[in-house]
Order: C-alpha cells, then structure tokens, then sequence
C-alpha cells in the first residue's frame, strides 16, 4: 500500500525525498494495523497521527515556499489541498475504546493512502514540469 516508485516522483530530489518519508509514515501505520499486538493502540495511534502531522506541515510549508518562489500559477489549490489535509488530521478523535480502535486506524489509513497517492499524483506532478523552466 506505501510502497514508494518512480511513478511518485515529481523529479525534485528533495520534494522526492519528503514524499518518501510521508509513504514511510503511512507504511507505519499499516504495520501498526497489522502486526502490533498491542491490545490498546490508542498512544501508538496518537505518537503516528501526530508524527504525520507535524511532518506534513513541514511538507507543505517548504513544498509552498518552493511554489511561491517559481511563481507557479496553480499554487492556490495546492494551498487548499493542504489545508484540508491539515484538517483532516487535526479532525482525527481516536477513542479509548480498545474495540474501536482499529476501525479507526483502518479508516485513518485509508484517508491516508488516498490522499498521498492521489495528490502526489495529480497536483504535486502538475508542478513538475513548471519548477524545471
């Protein structure tokens, strides 16, 4: 599922880089999903919903910054993109409640995988050829 390839890459080693480290993030969260044995997640849960945060809001304010300086015209929606992103995980509730909990790891991964997929994939690769001019 967090499988980093060249497919991801938008040709900017450092932005690469970054990218990798959000799939390494989420590959996290699957291993935590599928081989932890704890009985309650919950602190687990938390320490890796809060990783990913403060690691996205580090992505995206460089990945912006790097926007801003190339002038690229379609920055707008990547802010927004982000925002929600941002959102979404600021959102995230995890109840205490062992029976719950890995409902919602698997709908926290899902969102997760989804969303790096599908935005490296369409909004950070529509940047790629604008940041080589």
């Amino acid at each position: 599922m967090f499988e980093w390839n060249d497919k991801f890459s938008v040709g900017i080693d450092e932005i690469d880089k970054q990218h990798q480290r959000l799939f390494t993030i989420g590959k996290e969260v699957d291993d935590l999903l599928k081989y932890s044995n704890l009985s309650n997640k919950y602190v687990a849960i938390m320490e890796k919903v809060n990783e990913l945060m403060e690691y996205t809001q580090y992505h995206f304010d460089y990945e912006e910054k790097m926007l801003e300086a190339k002038d690229y015209p379609d920055i707008g929606e990547q802010k927004e993109q982000h925002m929600k992103f941002i959102h979404y995980l600021v959102g995230i509730e995890i109840t205490k409640n062992t029976d719950q909990q890995e409902v919602q790891l698997r709908e926290i991964l899902l969102f997760i995988s989804k969303w790096i997929v599908d935005h490296i994939t369409s909004l950070d690769k529509a940047y790629s050829d604008h940041m080589h001019q």
